[in-house]
């Protein structure tokens, strides 16, 4: 397995299987970031696309960002989404750790259905996103 920060260069190229698994992560549990706003933010820098691959193909992508919080920097996980998860969580997990550490942030943050807290070693709820329809 493969897991790699894309080359601002590259991102078209993985863009169409990546937007096709965070499009259907977005219609299981919502989102607040358009495909299009996701694809801006990693072709201008503003956001990186992290994905992790084997010979079949695309596992897992990812956007991240880093954010200055009143209590210091983070790597926010925007969106995420993946297949087999079970192959890449851990590696995935260090990898972004790593991010973090190596950028001077001491935490990674991510939104999402409770399941994604397996990913993570011993994590801390913030917040939970709750929608009302009108």
């Amino acid at each position: 397995m493969n897991i790699e920060i894309v080359n601002i260069v590259h991102v078209d190229a993985y863009w169409p299987s990546a937007s096709q698994k965070f499009a259907r992560a977005a219609e299981k549990c919502g989102d607040d970031l358009s495909l299009g706003e996701l694809w801006q933010m990693c072709r201008s820098g503003n956001a990186f696309l992290v994905v992790a691959t084997d010979e079949s193909g695309l596992l897992m992508a990812c956007v991240v960002r880093f954010e200055r919080w009143t209590n210091g920097m983070v790597l926010r996980v925007l969106t995420l989404a993946g297949i087999r998860i079970n192959e890449w969580a851990e590696p995935v997990r260090d990898f972004l750790a790593s991010m973090a550490k190596d950028n001077e942030a001491d935490r990674v943050v991510a939104e999402g259905r409770d399941g994604w807290a397996a990913i993570f070693n011993e994590p801390r709820k913030l917040r939970s996103t709750y929608e009302m329809r009108v």
